[in-house]
């Protein structure tokens, strides 16, 4: 990857390891879709569009699946969600017309689910579940919301987010459609990872000013129970995973100094690099 990119989504499938992200373009002052294959870029097809960003990827049976917005187009007002695979842009998942963001993409079997929300500027943004391009609303719209990750495990779909509830964030938990709170309204959370092992449900959880505290705090949730991990200044949290029974998460342990780390079962694992650091995925092979 150059200087003025950075990579957003990482999979690995084999001895490869694919990176998704955006590259800066000077000339045109914006963000560029870009996906990486051992370091080798690799194409999207735009269509008719200007340029792409990247919100995400993942890799199921070989096949590569992307997820971005194309830039909109004459005529429209928004730019439009999509899913590429293997390159090839094989599905639009608005038209343009209304507003949606997108940030995870899973795929079980078949079925391709994207998660995301939409809304208009004049009303509440509305929680939305995608399968195979079909949208299945999750919130009310009573307040706005966001959907930030997904997970699927035997048969389920596990959707975390938030809703604005006047100034507090409301932390929630989505499994096939019923949703759970997460958290008091107190605490402010923003859910930013799911990962599901066996009955095990796990929440990767940035909390901001929590509990009547101020500052930024990293939280694992896990079947209700929530844990604090140990930082050494204001802390984020971007996403959690299991493997072999342990359960690993990554942000930054102390934003302001731009240090990013790993927490394995609970223990922090600083990251090596000099300069501000940023972490957005994390895979366990």
């Amino acid at each position: 990857m150059e200087s003025g990119s950075h990579a957003r989504s990482v999979a690995v499938a084999g001895k490869d390891v694919y990176a998704g992200g955006n590259e800066y373009n000077f000339d045109y002052d914006r963000w560029e879709a870009r996906v990486w294959k051992n370091g080798v870029l690799q194409a999207l097809d735009l269509g008719d569009a200007e340029y792409a960003r990247l919100e995400s990827l993942t890799v199921a049976e070989g096949n590569v699946y992307v997820l971005g917005f194309l830039s909109k187009g004459a005529g429209l007002q928004y730019d439009v969600p999509v899913v590429w695979k293997n390159g090839m842009l094989v599905c639009r998942l608005t038209d343009g017309n209304e507003g949606a963001m997108v940030s995870s993409i899973v795929v079980s079997g078949s079925d391709v689910y994207v998660g995301g929300s939409c809304g208009t500027a004049d009303g509440p943004s509305v929680v939305t579940l995608w399968k195979n391009g079909a949208p299945q609303k999750l919130s009310d719209g009573i307040y706005s919301a966001s959907l930030t990750a997904l997970a699927i495990s035997d048969g389920a779909v596990y959707a975390v987010g938030y809703e604005f509830r006047g100034d507090d964030l409301i932390g929630m938990l989505w499994r096939n459609g019923v949703p759970t709170q997460l958290c008091e309204a107190s605490y402010r959370s923003m859910p930013m990872g799911v990962c599901v092992d066996g009955s095990d449900v796990y929440v990767a959880i940035w909390s901001v000013g929590g509990n009547g505290q101020a500052g930024m705090y990293a939280v694992l949730w896990k079947n209700g129970e929530m844990e604090l991990l140990p930082a050494k200044g204001l802390a984020d949290i971007r996403a959690v995973t299991v493997s072999k029974g342990h359960v690993y998460v990554t942000g930054h342990y102390d934003i302001n100094a731009g240090a990013v780390g790993v927490w394995k079962d609970g223990k922090l694992i600083p990251l090596p690099g000099e300069g501000y650091a940023a972490v957005f995925g994390i895979f366990v092979k």
